[in-house]
């Protein structure tokens, strides 16, 4: 491994990125020293497996060749590897241990060798003969490729048998002192009525191991971590811990010796010493004993980390921020892959595995979209530290889509840097407006980024004033192949061509009873079905606060006519959210809700603009009360604003509680079930109101003063990109059509449940049994329908408002209705004090 001597050129490419400040930075001109040198990012191959498989246990072998596990996800869950030597063909063998071990295991974990061509595989499922129980087992493979059962965890979890480690890291076993206990007196009766009751005996509790990190030691030793107990050292023969390591830690490792953990979150103590999240531990690897620690608060690790040991002793760590690298025996990081020129910094690939092999390779595995992907990387002496040209990109907040983009836009230009400006300080600031003012400064001296997230920047003025390039040619191309939903480039039109289009879209949606959801369409008829319907509870929360926060995103575009406030609307409005919560005898179903105790966990939670306008987030805490009520039959409605098709799980898993339906099953095929019947999809769910509203997401615009114009449509062309848009980010549905037909016929395992914990006992209004939801991956006509309601879309929701519009009107309507609450006013006066509220921002 020489990997380490190539650190001075990689410093000195981060080095120059560091220097790159604002906006438009320009290439280094032919007169400048250019640094030399750089990691290239090479894609490979995964093996070609059906749908109902998906790889896991991806290991390197002492031969050199790389090997991944590929396991169906039903019974009688087969088993498949396939080994390749360079990730462009992959083969399929057969070894003697597999064999063995698709006779027992019932779930594949994980795999592993050392150097001499011992290994270990560790499975969910019985003993190798097919005996015992089905539990966590490590089995061991020699190097001829045979297979035994190991002791590890053979009578229980190996953890119980200590009572604590001293502060050198050894263990210390429970010592019990045999009592003799008081005899009671007892009468010649009882005696023989004891005496003739047979002895039971007792029957042993093995807990699972619940493995997360398996390793195979050079000392022939396991290396084993656990979800629970932490990390030990166990010996395969006797299964007897040797060596136990920090409790807390995340991921683990072996480097020259130590043992290595990654803690990723909380805080840990061991020996004295007191370590925050973002570090490494170091231990003895033979003793236990902590060596020492190195923090890493300059590593991002929102999109998950990796480490591993290398030969040459040093430790190895992944994550968003890139490859670095700690010498052994080292205090210090040493950054020698840039995240943000590879694809460690796009958020849907999450690093799992580094594999340092050959001489100055790396080999990473990322987790995404519930399967593996392999990425190489090999140094190039003869390459750029620094990609030839730089496109900037400014988002006011980090734009998920955007990064994902990235990865796209840096396959067809891997000469190219792109620099995502953002505005980090902007909560801190409270508002945007400096930010705008020092963009608009930039702006008018013909600078700035070359694309813009126009969300929170001023759209309508950008495009009266000339800033935005128009786009037409992207979008006629796009439209001409069918590959774009044209409601969201017919919103953003205007005579002069296109300037600004939304990458994602949010749907506004109502679930419930078939015959409600069948005659609500919007505000008038919602009402009118709720006075016709005395007897039946709309919504679990008929708060007048609740109900405005829910409904008004289906109304804002009509609040505004003719550039002023249209009072007669905003009246409309009011009272419709005053008399829906008067249809109700209390305002909250569940008791619980309303009380001081959980008002206060929501308190500060209100509708918010997001990048693309109004928005209801999905899962805030003003949720769950109309998610159980509907669930259990206690309300007809309930509102829920879609963010992607993975967001339908949560819908998806009420209309199966109402129905009465099993939340999931396991069946011979081992599909996970939708219990919403096939016929039933259409009618259990609409897009509210039903005039065709989304809410648009990620708006992007080019620079009309842009150097690179071409290659600014191109990054646009990335982000509209089935590449891009096929995963699901939660920021919003694909615009692009592939995408969304790939999102509709997904099949993944999710599966998630969610309980409300804090239901209090004998408490009837908030029965536990009622506080609990199962969500299942739904089925693909459910999907289906869900795509076929993105054909409906119309209209993008704040259309035409201005910022400062935006920002009165989300301030000024809960006044008004807290008017109309206290008796201040009727919904006629309130309407006529948000009008006057905000025409000093209309005049501006």
């Amino acid at each position: 491994m020489i990997i380490y001597k190539k650190l001075i050129a990689s410093l000195l490419c981060a080095a120059t990125l560091a220097g790159l400040a604002g906006c438009g930075a320009t290439p280094q001109t032919p007169q400048e020293s250019v640094a030399m040198g750089r990691y290239i990012e090479e894609a490979w191959t995964t093996p070609e497996i059906s749908e109902r498989w998906y790889l896991s246990g991806a290991h390197l072998r002492p031969d050199g060749k790389f090997a991944v596990v590929a396991q169906m996800n039903a019974e009688p869950y087969e088993i498949k590897y396939y080994t390749t030597a360079d990730g462009t063909q992959w083969a399929e063998e057969t070894p003697p241990w597999l064999s063995t071990l698709n006779g027992v295991a019932g779930y594949f974990r994980s795999i592993d060798f050392n150097s001499k061509g011992e290994g270990l595989v560790c499975y969910l499922g019985t003993k190798l003969d097919g005996s015992g129980e089905e539990l966590d087992r490590i089995a061991m493979i020699s190097a001829d490729g045979s297979i035994t059962d190991s002791a590890i965890g053979e009578d229980g979890d190996p953890w119980d048998a200590v009572s604590h480690m001293g502060s050198d890291g050894t263990i210390y076993a429970e010592d019990i002192e045999e009592t003799e206990d008081a005899t009671e007196e007892t009468t010649s009766d009882t005696a023989i009525v004891e005496s003739a009751l047979p002895e039971e005996e007792p029957v042993p509790s093995i807990m699972p191991l619940f493995p997360r990190d398996v390793l195979m030691g050079e000392d022939g030793m396991v290396y084993l971590t656990t979800q629970f107990s932490g990390s030990g050292k166990f010996d395969p023969i006797t299964g007897e811990l040797t060596a136990s390591y920090l409790t807390e830690a995340h991921s683990f490792t072996l480097a020259g010796g130590e043992a290595v953990q990654l803690l990723t979150m909380g805080s840990a103590e061991r020996a004295g010493h007191t370590v925050d999240a973002n570090s490494l531990f170091f231990s003895d690897a033979a003793t236990g004993m902590l060596n020492r620690t190195l923090p890493s608060e300059n590593l991002q690790i929102d999109n998950g980390a990796a480490i591993a040991g290398g030969e040459d002793g040093a430790v190895y760590i992944a994550n968003k921020s890139g490859l670095s690298r700690v010498a052994p025996g080292g205090d210090t990081w040493e950054q020698i892959l840039d995240g943000n020129m590879c694809s460690l910094s796009v958020p849907s690939m999450n690093p799992y595995q580094i594999f340092p092999h050959g001489e100055d390779e790396f080999l990473l595995v990322f987790y995404t979209d519930q399967s593996l992907r392999f990425f190489n990387y090999t140094y190039s002496e003869d390459t750029p530290a620094l990609p030839d040209s730089e496109l900037t990109v400014f988002t006011m907040l980090d734009n998920r889509t955007i990064s994902q983009a990235v990865g796209a836009f840096r396959q067809q230009h891997p000469n190219t840097l792109v620099n995502i400006r953002t505005s980090r300080d902007i909560a801190e600031a409270g508002n945007g407006d400096d930010v705008r003012a020092a963009l608009n400064t930039e702006i008018l001296a013909g600078k700035g980024p070359d694309v813009f997230v126009l969300g929170d920047l001023p759209l309508d003025s950008y495009i009266e004033k000339g800033v935005l390039a128009d786009l037409s040619d992207v979008v006629d191309s796009l439209l001409e192949t069918d590959s774009i939903l044209p409601a969201v480039t017919e919103a953003y039109a205007n005579k002069n061509g296109i300037f600004a289009i939304p990458a994602r879209v949010n749907l506004p949606t109502l679930w419930g009873d078939e015959d409600a959801v069948a005659a609500v369409t919007d505000l008038d008829s919602l009402l009118a079905y709720a006075k016709s319907h005395p007897d039946e509870r709309l919504f679990g929360n008929m708060t007048p606060e609740h109900l405005l926060y829910q409904l008004a995103p289906g109304t804002l575009n009509s609040l505004l006519k003719d550039g002023a406030v249209d009072i007669a609307a905003v009246e409309k409005l009011l009272a419709t959210v005053m008399a829906l919560s008067e249809t109700a005898d209390e305002p909250h179903f569940y008791s619980y809700f309303g009380t001081e105790e959980y008002l206060s966990q929501i308190k500060g939670y209100a509708y918010t603009f997001s990048d693309g306008g109004y928005v209801a987030a999905t899962n805030t805490p003003a949720d769950p009360e109309d998610y159980f009520a509907v669930a259990n039959n206690r309300a007809a409605l309930m509102l829920q604003f879609l963010n992607g098709f993975e967001s339908v799980m949560q819908s998806n898993g009420v209309i199966n509680k109402r129905l009465g339906g099993m939340t999931w099953d396991s069946t011979g095929e081992g599909d996970w079930v939708s219990d919403v019947p096939d016929d039933m999809v259409d009618k259990v769910f609409r897009l509210f109101p039903d005039s065709g509203l989304y809410e648009p997401s990620c708006v992007v615009g080019v620079n009309a003063a842009s150097t690179q114009p071409e290659l600014a449509k191109a990054f646009i062309e990335a982000v509209l990109s089935v590449e891009t848009q096929n995963t699901d980010l939660g920021d919003g549905f694909p615009v692009n059509r592939e995408a969304i037909a790939i999102g509709a016929d997904a099949y993944q395992s999710h599966y998630t449940s969610h309980s409300y914990s804090t239901a209090t006992e004998g408490d009837p209004s908030f029965p536990a049994d009622e506080m609990r939801l199962e969500y299942a991956w739904p089925s693909k006509p459910m999907l289906q329908a869900v795509a076929d309601r993105l054909s409906e879309i119309k209209t993008p929701m704040m259309q035409g408002y201005p910022l400062p519009i935006k920002y009165a009107m989300q301030e000024c309507l809960p006044l008004a209705l807290d008017k109309i609450i206290n008796g201040e006013s009727t919904a006629g006066e309130a309407a006529a004090w948000l009008a006057g509220e905000l025409s000093l921002a209309l005049e501006e």
